[in-house]
């Protein structure tokens, strides 16, 4: 288990993001209120000036008028609605307004397998699920770029969000009404999405929650390609036993895989190299390279789904009931068994690993040990983050 307690996280967390990479006063008072409150008013006992309690709760709204019937409604933790004729109320404990603020800037969207998607501003506390209208039977894969996050799933099925908060009615991928599309990389102003047989793209200079704004720019054989990712100024797309690689999502170049490998099950961008699961060995190809090297690690093991990496000199990746980690970019890994546990999408941010599997959400500051947090009801299998 992590040596760290959610509120000691929060107050950092939002410690960091009000006074270091904002400077509204509204921001910069609300991380006071958070800081001071957590430490002197969790527990604070009820107070007689009615319109002091309604002055913090309008402030965490955006008003400045505490007698307003707007400030009037907001109910931060609290049973009964704030009255303006009240003689009692009590002023909201910082978790009430953490968890409310927490809210109002989402940084996290997840989607599950019903259609539904709930977002979260630090990863530990997060909205009710939402409908996407005319959604797919399951989302499978979510990423964010361009200033915007974009969840795919399946037949064929997009849907946006410029905030995770609002997302646009879901359309399909022409050419893609019966894949499901499995992953998403955005690279060069192109989001990219591939699925069992087909890669799609959409310039982010259109709207690309519009279905005329997609075009398909390759179709292959039936079992690929299926994940794709991009760094460095290129894409790579893993099909069947070779791969595929791009700048602009239009013209594509084939490429085998190195002796000894086999099928890709997934592919990602960590430290300088693009990493790729085979059914006999781990492979990689440098950046600015086209070969790849068959590394020699998980001779045993294959079938990863995702991989992530801090920037630094750590590498998660991910597959069911196992995470493996490399402290030294990629020269070595290490193995953890997880039982029980198949993180579909793993991400890193704010100095942590986070990994999304069905019901809960997993975080690791190292990569070594995780710590869990339930979600909302639901099946959650694509984890984006800003």
């Amino acid at each position: 288990m992590l040596n760290f307690k959610d509120l000691n996280y929060r107050k950092s967390f939002f410690k960091d993001k009000f006074f270091k990479n904002n400077n509204s006063k509204k921001i910069g008072v609300l991380g006071i209120i958070l800081i001071f409150g957590s430490i002197c008013f969790v527990n604070t006992p009820a107070i007689s000036n009615a319109s002091a309690s309604q002055s913090v709760l309008n402030i965490a709204k955006g008003g400045t008028n505490a007698n307003s019937a707007e400030s009037a409604q907001i109910n931060l933790g609290r049973t009964d609605s704030i009255s303006s004729n009240s003689t009692d109320n009590q002023f909201p404990s910082s978790k009430a307004v953490y968890d409310y603020i927490n809210l109002q800037f989402p940084e996290f969207a997840a989607l599950d397998t019903s259609g539904n998607y709930i977002y979260s501003h630090d990863g530990l506390t997060w909205s009710e699920p939402k409908q996407i209208a005319n959604g797919p039977s399951r989302w499978l894969t979510a990423t964010y770029g361009g200033g915007q996050f974009i969840a795919a799933g399946s037949t064929g099925k997009i849907t946006t969000s410029k905030d995770g908060i609002t997302w646009t009615e879901a359309v399909t991928v022409p050419g893609a009404e019966s894949i499901s599309l499995e992953s998403i990389a955005f690279g060069n102003n192109y989001f990219l999405v591939s699925g069992n047989g087909i890669i799609a793209r959409c310039l982010i200079t259109t709207d690309c929650s519009i279905s005329g704004n997609w075009s398909v720019v390759f179709s292959g054989r039936t079992y690929g390609p299926r994940y794709i990712a991009f760094g460095n100024g290129r894409f790579w797309a893993s099909w069947e036993a070779n791969f595929l690689s791009t700048n602009n999502g239009e013209s594509w170049t084939m490429y085998g895989w190195p002796s000894g490998t086999g099928w890709s099950s997934t592919i990602f961008y960590a430290l300088g190299y693009f990493w790729t699961d085979g059914d006999n060995s781990l492979a990689k190809c440098p950046e600015g390279s086209t070969t790849w090297i068959n590394t020699g690690f998980f001779t045993d093991i294959n079938g990863w789904t995702s991989g992530s990496t801090d920037g630094n000199q750590t590498i998660v990746m991910s597959r069911p009931n196992i995470i493996a980690y490399s402290k030294d970019s990629g020269n070595s890994f290490t193995t953890i068994n997880v039982s029980d546990t198949e993180i579909y999408q793993l991400a890193y941010k704010n100095g942590f690993f986070w990994g999304i599997t069905n019901n809960k959400i997993l975080y690791s500051s190292d990569g070594i040990t995780w710590q869990s947090k339930a979600l909302p009801s639901g099946t959650w299998l694509a984890l984006a983050v800003k």
